[in-house]
């Protein structure tokens, strides 16, 4: 009776009549029928539309909204005139029937006043209790967020290429007790800001065939507002292409076989979207970097030193007009890939960094040695002149040639050092400079030497700002000393997952750990809440006090999802043998 109470009370509260006050009990809005416009609903799927679909289920009724996949529905608004502090949970149903390629479901949800929208994303799939008992659907229940909802509607989005249908909103007053830990909590996420996330491609994919909008932008980086996140690396350059127009890379709109020639996912999403937004004068760093820098977090820029090609690829870019910079066999012959013992081949990324670092605003840059994975032959002509020089006629040794080719690397960063201090000087801020590395040494992968990085010399020169440990096993304590000694930041990317990663951060922080990083953490399991358990060690792992805790908290299950059975979709029965016969078996 007290559901049914609460559900009659929603025409009330769309028309005005009703005020409801913190002393009310829970409230649940369930005919969607009331959003507006009006003129954005159906009652069958139509382009352009949301749908209208009544169901039935245990204790609770009403009429869902929803959209198939590749509907482009516009944003619609629930009215919720209602006051003071709420617990908000959403119910959504992403049927396993449903078929379509993908099958996650993304609702987009924003409170007025929100700067954005915010994302709950059902990955998989159905749900256990359709999946076991596959005569059975059912709507999912999740809380989302606590909030004042004084003067405040709800706004509804479709993702586009993603299906969305959300059944109710169930509303929770709050105590003033519950309302002072949330302010504390949220509070708190400033203080720990140590996480490192890195976005190493472009990552349109996840627009399907669609251009994103500068909200959709903003809506990409906003899920980092209540995390450990203090700083976000984006690429901009990968060899000698780029993402943004420049002078000097090939803009990868314009590289045939990652584009029009292509049928992999740059053709298919990522190059129309970038096309789009630059036909509108939109490079999207600038919008990211904004957004990230409302919220405090900064914004470095990412640099793939590695320039390459593969035997079939057609780019047209730097490399292929300068095939006399490639790297040597030690019998002279050709390896397709730019060595870095040219000082062309350095200056030209030296180009980049500075056309990018003027360009944007942003607070360093990193140079990404992992995606190095060779760094020099044998036999291009300033190596061989480079040993010589040092070590006279050979035969050199491994050693020898190896400590030659470190030096054109340690080279490289002073040289982006200098570059880094005149830019930053005419924008009147330091730019740090980082570097993406393999281990040297200890346990891990200690690939670093194999690549000719020699970041500790980096890190004795003073020119790095910090130093990020790629899929590092723990804390290297020589490499942790140099660090600190010479005022550089030490940050480690576990080679871990959940529970370990906790484990050998918080070991790592006791030893003086400066950060954590996460590696392409622009993966859409990254939204909240979808109850992810790899998410919820990311998103605190740059404050040990609160690993501890999600340490000593229950392990996310499906525990924390409410299922509700559905038994009537439009009057028709979805329960049972109903359900199995005309969605199953074919009946």
């Amino acid at each position: 009776m007290k559901i049914l109470m609460c559900v009659v009370l929603l025409s009330a509260i769309a028309t005005g009549g009703i005020v409801l006050g913190v002393e009310t009990e829970p409230v649940m809005l369930t005919d969607f029928s009331v959003c507006t416009p009006r003129s954005a609903l159906a009652t069958k799927p139509e382009f352009r539309h949301w749908q209208m679909i009544e169901y039935q289920a245990d204790g609770v009724s009403g009429k869902m909204l929803g959209a198939k996949g590749l509907i482009e529905a516009p944003d619609v608004t629930l009215p919720m005139k209602i006051k003071g502090w709420h617990k908000i949970y959403i119910a959504y149903w992403n049927p396993l029937f449903e078929f379509g390629i993908p099958r996650e479901m993304v609702l987009k949800l924003k409170l007025t006043g929100d700067p954005c929208f915010q994302r709950i994303l059902q990955v998989e799939v159905g749900e256990p209790a359709e999946q076991t008992h596959p005569g059975r659907t059912s709507l999912v229940e999740v809380f989302w967020r606590a909030e004042d909802l004084t003067g405040k509607s709800l706004s509804i989005g479709k993702f586009k290429g993603r299906r969305a249908y959300i059944a109710y909103v169930k509303l929770v007053p709050m105590s003033p007790e519950e309302v002072a830990g949330v302010k504390k909590e949220r509070e708190s996420w400033t203080d720990g800001r140590r996480l490192v996330g890195t976005i190493d491609g472009t990552a349109f994919q996840k627009y399907f065939y669609s251009v994103p909008t500068e909200e959709d932008l903003r809506e990409w980086v906003e899920v980092y507002r209540y995390s450990t996140v203090g700083k976000i690396v984006w690429a901009v350059s990968y060899g000698d292409w780029v993402n943004y127009p420049s002078k000097f890379g090939k803009l990868l709109t314009d590289i045939p076989t990652y584009g029009d020639m292509s049928d992999n996912i740059y053709s298919q999403t990522i190059v129309p979207a970038q096309r789009a937004l630059l036909a509108k004068g939109i490079a999207y760093h600038d919008i990211i970097a904004d957004h990230l820098h409302s919220m405090g977090i900064k914004f470095d820029i990412m640099i793939r030193p590695s320039i390459q090609r593969g035997p079939l690829e057609d780019v047209g870019g730097w490399m292929d007009e300068h095939p006399e910079f490639r790297m040597r066999h030690g019998d002279g012959s050709p390896i397709e890939k730019l060595s870095y013992a040219f000082p062309e081949v350095r200056n030209f990324q030296l180009a980049i960094i500075r056309e990018a670092a003027e360009r944007f605003d942003i607070d360093g840059v990193n140079v990404a040695f992992v995606r190095l994975n060779q760094t020099f032959g044998d036999g291009e002509q300033p190596l061989v002149d480079a040993v010589r020089a040092k070590y006279g006629d050979g035969p050199w040794t491994k050693d020898q040639m190896n400590k030659v080719k470190e030096e054109f690397l340690i080279q490289l960063m002073r040289d982006a050092r200098k570059v880094l201090d005149e830019v930053g000087k005419k924008k009147g801020k330091r730019l740090e400079l980082s570097a993406l590395v393999w281990s040297w040494a200890g346990p891990g992968r200690a690939y670093s030497p194999t690549f000719n990085v020699d970041y500790r010399t980096m890190m004795k020169e003073k020119l790095l700002d910090s130093v990020i440990i790629h899929q590092g096993a723990g804390v290297n304590d020589e490499d942790i000393a140099i660090a600190h000694a010479n005022g550089c930041k030490y940050v480690l990317y576990p080679d871990a997952r959940e529970a370990d990663l906790a484990k050998i951060l918080i070991d790592g922080y006791a030893k003086g750990l400066d950060g954590a990083a996460d590696w392409d953490i622009n993966d859409p399991r990254f939204v909240g809440p979808d109850y992810n358990r790899q998410y919820k060690y990311i998103r605190s792992s740059g404050d040990p006090e609160k690993l501890n805790t999600v340490l000593a908290s229950p392990p996310p299950d499906e525990a924390e999802k409410k299922l509700i059975t559905i038994h009537k979709i439009n009057g028709k029965s979805v329960s049972g043998k109903d359900l199995w016969n005309a969605c199953y078996a074919g009946g």
